[in-house]
Order: structure tokens, then sequence, then C-alpha cells
């Protein structure tokens, strides 16, 4: 496994949280020309995809980074998980998208304390990260 920076994981959450604000502008922008009837469907859309692309995106060595990410509505989920799959964060989502209503705000969250050094690149499986091309792969839907 390559050794990645202090600078480098600075580097990628920078990058990755400009990545997440352009997006949410994007998706904010988005949202109000569809309109109030289409905003719940597109939402629960958005979160499911959002988190299969970045499940699917994490390297897995012990599977352990990929099951810790997290879905949930209106809390930002707080702490790691146990063990679980990337399969059992995917069902997590589904559950939390069947929740969805106006005005919700859902979060999909990783807490484990190396997950900034696989979204720099620390892992040869995924050197450009997760979320960040995720992000980048949604933002080629909106207009």
């Amino acid at each position: 496994m390559p050794v990645v920076t202090e600078a480098q994981i600075e580097a990628a959450r920078f990058k990755t949280f400009e990545s997440a604000a352009s997006f949410n502008r994007a998706v904010a922008d988005f949202a109000d020309s569809i309109g109030p009837t289409m905003l719940v469907p597109f939402h629960k859309k958005l979160h499911l995809q959002g988190l299969r692309g970045i499940v699917q995106k994490t390297p897995v060595d012990t599977g352990r980074a990929r099951g810790n990410w997290q879905s949930s509505r209106d809390i930002e989920p707080v702490g790691e998980l146990g063990i679980r799959s990337g399969g059992d964060a995917v069902s997590e989502g589904v559950t939390v998208t069947r929740t969805l209503a106006p005005y919700t705000v859902s979060y999909i969250t990783n807490n484990l304390p190396y997950i900034e050094f696989l979204e720099a690149g620390g892992s040869d499986q995924t050197p450009a990260g997760m979320v960040s091309v995720t992000i980048t792969e949604l933002e080629t839907q909106f207009p």
C-alpha cells in the first residue's frame, strides 16, 4: 500500500469538500427546477445511487471500510460500526430512503479513522478516491 502524506489527505479532504459543496449547489438548482412533486423521488434516487457508487468504489482488504458506510435521515451518524458488509450498508441506505420526506436531509458517512487516507488515494484499488469520483459521476446527470 502506498504511503499517503498528511498533505495529500488534507488536499483530498478539501477536494472532496469542494466537490460536495458544488455538487450540493447543483442538486439544489436541479431540485428547484423539478418542483416539489418530484423532489422526494429524486432525493431517494440520488441517495441510493450515491451510496451504491461510494460503497462499490471503496477498496476491500477486510471489508471494514465498505461496511462502515452509514446512511441516515436528518442526523449525521457518529461512531464506527462492527463487522458488516458493503451489502449491509446499501441495505441500510434502502431503509433510509423509504423514510425520506419533503425537507428531510440524508447523510452518507463513514467514520473510520483511515477513510480519508483511502479517499486520498491510499489504496491502489482506488487511487482517485471513492466519494469524489462518485460525486463527479452523479454531476454528469444534472444539466
